[in-house]
């Protein structure tokens, strides 16, 4: 139970991708889904009959090119316990995953909803786009996402093989 619980903070971030013209995947987390997953943090809670897991302090999970290290990280349980429906991070959030990066004070992932909401100083940097904003909330499965809260974005003109801006 304990491996699933660990494998599931991490792959629960397996669909994050941010809107731009040509929508893509957040980094490595697709290719890193099945790859083994290791956690560390210096403590961990499991209260199976609850229906949540809570490891704290220095947090760090790491599979395949993806690593996501905060200060918590709890897990939260269907009814049935037979699949992890929220993932909450909290402190000094970050998601490094290829050349990708995310970013926030508080990180929570809605399964079954398909959808990562980043909130206080959210950050996200997929290749030379960057997206800052108080709440950054992306759909994990349509690549859509709405900023709020004093909204900045940068976005580099792609270019195609010649060096030409592409229309």
């Amino acid at each position: 139970m304990k491996r699933l619980i660990l494998s599931a903070l991490l792959c629960g971030f397996a669909g994050m991708s941010m809107a731009q013209e040509n929508t893509s995947s957040f980094g490595t987390l697709q290719e890193d889904a099945d790859k083994e997953v290791n956690a560390t943090a210096d403590t961990m809670i499991l209260e199976e009959e609850l229906g949540y897991s809570v490891m704290e302090g220095n947090v760090v999970v790491i599979q395949g090119g993806s690593t996501l290290t905060a200060e918590k990280v709890r897990a939260e349980y269907t009814e049935d316990r037979s699949e992890i429906k929220h993932i909450i991070a909290t402190g000094n959030v970050v998601l490094l995953s290829g050349e990708d990066i995310a970013k926030g004070d508080r990180a929570d992932y809605y399964l079954l909803e398909n959808t990562v909401v980043l909130t206080g100083n959210a950050y996200v940097k997929q290749g030379t786009d960057t997206m800052t904003a108080q709440r950054i909330t992306m759909n994990t499965i349509t690549g859509a996402a709405e900023m709020t809260g004093r909204v900045t974005t940068v976005l580099t003109p792609k270019k195609d093989e010649e060096g030409k801006k592409s229309e």
